[in-house]
């Protein structure tokens, strides 16, 4: 009878600590980058009384055995590593991991840590930081430190991209630009009335309007006020309608954006810099350490580097917690049921013990 008490009463503790963590789950419901726990349990060893296949003094053979058990232990709290919902900011520093991966911090102590929390903010010396002020790092593990910050934007990849100037084309201008030649919309040719095309740098003290040299599918050269460009598949530079900028011009751009202003000049995204995102072989072995981060523990194995097919970045976007409120809430009933069962038990074998005890009076 002593035996159900302790038995019970482990019981209890049990959902005890199944409540701590349901009521820490709900806690993080709004927590960005928060991944569930739960408790697993264990039973304890059983008192044998008699073994299963053991010979009666007439040699039967009992078929089954004779075992009470000592009731329940936690045997962990696994971390849950599902997707949690991307939501969708204005803030462009905002990264929402889809996958598996995690950003790579430098903590204010020096240590590595580890996050799924994408909500990165600048310090007042411009480098990447998260809410508590661990340092982002890049893929050699330096801090990301950005001069412009206003110009920056990553990719899904992780790579940050920096809009800066990449070269200039040369523009021309016409004593008479309305006296053109039009050979289709946007495109023209000189003629004696316009008067040549004259480099801008040297002729254009009044202020007007730049055109600048396409080459037309006829190999005839034509001019252009039209800014619109991009690079083709070779990385040369053409126009909307894809005719080429004479002199031709080759980039190589990290997402394949550029811009042409009115005075020639060319912008283009820049990679200067790369996020570090790692993977575990076993994330639900991490350490959690607060702040949204964890730590690598044995258990975890090493971190490596994510390659492109084990993520994909979102950016301007986070990820919410994956903590489902329904899910908890009937977690939540089943332990406080095991709880009171439990506790009905321990009063049961009281009752059971005082009339023992009665007896025992007579």
């Amino acid at each position: 009878m002593l035996q159900a008490l302790w038995s019970a009463s482990s019981g209890m503790l049990g959902q005890q600590l199944a409540m701590d963590s349901i009521a820490n789950n709900l806690a993080n419901v709004n927590t960005t980058g928060y991944k569930k726990s739960r408790v697993e349990f264990q039973d304890l060893l059983y008192s044998e009384m008699r073994a299963p296949g053991k010979k009666t003094l007439r040699g039967e053979i009992i078929p089954t055995g004779f075992q009470t058990g000592n009731g329940v232990r936690p045997a962990g709290t696994p971390v849950i590593f599902g997707q949690g919902i991307i939501q969708q900011t204005d803030n462009p520093l905002d990264l929402a991991i889809e996958g598996n991966a995690f950003f790579a911090v430098r903590r204010p102590d020096g240590s590595l840590a580890y996050t799924r929390d994408g909500s990165f903010k600048l310090d007042a010396k411009g480098t990447l930081v998260t809410a508590d002020g661990s340092k982002v790092l890049d893929e050699n593990l330096n801090p990301l430190t950005f001069d412009s910050p206003q110009s920056l934007k990553i990719d899904n990849a992780g790579a940050i991209l920096e809009q800066q100037a990449v070269g200039r084309i040369p523009g021309f201008v016409f004593e008479a630009a309305d006296k053109l030649e039009k050979v289709e919309d946007g495109y023209f040719r000189p003629t004696r009335e316009s008067g040549k095309a004259l480099p801008a740098e040297q002729n254009n003290k009044e202020g007007r309007d730049l055109y600048f040299q396409v080459l037309l599918p006829d190999g005839k050269v034509a001019y252009t006020k039209e800014t619109q460009v991009s690079v083709d598949k070779n990385g040369r530079l053409i126009t909307e309608k894809g005719y080429p900028i004479v002199p031709e011009v080759y980039l190589r751009l990290a997402d394949g954006s550029v811009t042409l202003d009115k005075e020639g000049n060319l912008t283009a995204a820049v990679q200067v810099g790369k996020l570090r995102l790692v993977k575990f072989v076993n994330p639900a072995g991490l350490n959690k350490i607060g702040s949204n981060m964890y730590a690598e523990s044995v258990n975890s194995g090493a971190a490596t580097v994510a390659g492109p097919a084990d993520y994909t970045l979102r950016s301007s976007a986070l990820e919410g917690s994956n903590v489902e409120v329904a899910e908890e809430m009937v977690n939540m009933i089943i332990a406080n049921r095991a709880y009171e069962l439990s506790s009905r038990s321990i009063r049961t074998s009281d009752e059971m013990l005082g009339m023992a005890n009665q007896l025992l009076k007579r």
